[in-house]
């Protein structure tokens, strides 16, 4: 199982906390949603913008901040605590995500830097790391475009998974409640929710294995080593 002080596992390990915790409320879930979708929204508007291996990337979310993806791993991971509706896991996952998240960012820094040399340390003294407490760098002629290619490849999929989240939460907090009647007698929702859950991330799996086959110009093995460091979330943040 994946260890929980790396970015591939400490999502993982949000959720299943969430899920042991036992309390989750329909309050909890709700508050957590926004959280979630504004994660989702991020997630969409960096990676349209994004140009990989071409340049540094200035527009859109990245005139805010260095790592919009981590940002908005950021607000997914709060929103998950919040649905869970347990107040350990809340006040420590801040500290969790600053451990796991901050050496990652130097690591990719350090990559970013020897790709792109000056200008990305320009970049680093113009724009804030994660926390937009400057104001935003002027904004380049590039703007965000539905037509970037990992947009439908990465993004799609991923989306789909996390409406998931919701729908599972809901469905754990039913089986706490009802116990072995769960399984017997579930409710209408409970079966609206667990088609809904199955449907929506075999739809994922299905997106992701065709995508194997899509495969973004790269020039050169250090541009491969790059694209796996600065794609941020590209094959990590599966869950």
């Amino acid at each position: 199982m994946r260890v929980p002080w790396n970015r591939s596992g400490l999502r993982s390990y949000v959720i299943l906390v969430a899920l042991l915790a036992n309390e989750i409320t329909p309050v909890s879930i709700l508050q957590g949603i926004p959280f979630v979708a504004l994660g989702m929204a991020m997630h969409v508007w960096a990676k349209g913008c994004l140009k990989q291996n071409e340049e540094v990337t200035r527009s859109g979310p990245y005139r805010f901040v260095r790592h919009p993806f981590y940002v908005a791993n950021g607000f997914l991971d709060a929103g998950l605590a919040i649905m869970s509706g347990w107040w350990v896991l809340q006040l420590a996952l801040p500290i969790w995500w600053l451990a796991v998240y901050l050496p990652a960012m130097r690591r990719e820094e350090r990559a970013m830097t020897e790709r792109f040399g000056p200008g990305y340390e320009a970049y680093q003294r113009d724009v804030s790391q994660f926390f937009p407490y400057r104001l935003p760098a002027p904004a380049p002629p590039e703007r965000f475009s539905w037509l970037n290619p990992n947009l439908l490849h990465t993004e799609l999929p991923r989306a789909l998974r996390y409406v998931c989240y919701p729908l599972v939460f809901f469905l754990v907090h039913r089986l706490w409640l009802e116990g072995a009647q769960f399984f017997m007698t579930p409710s209408p929702p409970e079966i609206a929710a667990a088609i809904s859950c199955v449907a929506l991330y075999g739809a994922s799996i299905v997106i992701r294995r065709r995508r194997k086959g899509f495969v973004l110009p790269v020039a050169s093995a250090q541009d491969v080593s790059v694209a796996r460091t600065t794609d941020v979330t590209e094959r990590r943040d599966q869950v």
